[in-house]
């Protein structure tokens, strides 16, 4: 079965990986208001379905159902006034993945962290307890003549770039010595992110790992680097827009250091 929604065509078989479902009671009225803002699911592809208060409960046919494509905010009509529940369930169950394939390339002449990658989160995308967002970075680096080691950083921030505002690292690796004359030798992160508690101070919790090549030949002699993370975040505002912020910095400086990060992206998975 399909329902045609405002939003987009999903099908009852694409619910079945989605977060659990929002519902919202109603008594004797022809329409009910779900703002995105109450029910969270992040995006317009939501599958409504309305029950009335009979026990066993039947099935509502409403009139019409609109979703605002910006917004998220659900409208339903009914042709007659009714008392029951309404049901929303997002494909997938999180806000729209986001990703870049753009490369960034930093220039280690300096042993100061550097950005790379940085990736827009929507406002309210983590706030919602127990949801859980995979994280993953990839790119290669080059070596000159010394052995630096490499420590990658993955921040989330309330401001681009991460030069102020509220700032947490979720989760740091440090590499031991590189191979000098290294020359595109891949690194990649996979960060999990679980969101504690919600709000204007929100918490997260973060756990991943960091796989870098650090010999000359692509593969080979590739340490897991684990983080040591062992708590929940600092406080920062869920409910607003954030900032994912990949970094990394050398042990040594070189003019022929150099950095690329080609690929990062953020799924939300409930």
């Amino acid at each position: 079965m399909r329902k045609v929604l405002l939003g987009g065509l999903v099908t009852l078989a694409e619910m079945l990986a989605q977060a659990p479902n929002f519902e919202k009671s109603f008594s004797v009225v022809t329409g009910v208001t779900i703002l995105g803002s109450e029910h969270k699911i992040g995006h317009a592809k939501i599958f409504v379905e309305c029950y009335d208060s009979s026990s066993p409960r039947k099935s509502i046919e409403p009139n019409t159902v609109t979703i605002d494509a910006a917004t998220f905010d659900v409208i339903i009509t009914f042709f007659v006034a009714q008392t029951g529940t309404c049901i929303l369930a997002g494909q997938g169950g999180g806000p729209a993945g986001i990703t870049s394939t753009s490369v960034v390339t930093v220039n280690a002449n300096t042993t100061a962290e550097q950005n790379l990658t940085s990736l827009t989160i929507p406002a309210e995308a983590l706030d919602s307890a127990g949801r859980f967002t995979q994280v993953w970075g990839a790119g290669v680096y080059s070596i000159g003549s010394q052995t630096p080691t490499l420590t990658f950083r993955v921040k989330l921030c309330t401001v681009s770039g991460c030069g102020s505002g509220t700032v947490i690292t979720l989760a740091q690796w440090a590499t031991t010595a590189t191979t000098k004359s290294a020359t595109n030798m891949p690194w990649k992160i996979v960060l999990w992110i679980g969101t504690v508690t919600t709000g204007a101070s929100g918490t997260v919790e973060a756990h991943g790992v960091s796989i870098v090549t650090l010999g000359t030949v692509p593969g080979a002699n590739s340490p897991v680097y684990n983080d040591t993370v062992s708590a929940p975040s600092p406080g920062i505002n869920l409910t607003a827009q954030l900032f994912l912020q990949f970094t990394v910095a050398t042990s040594t400086s070189s003019s022929s250091n150099a950095i690329s990060q080609r690929h990062a992206a953020m799924h939300f998975v409930n």
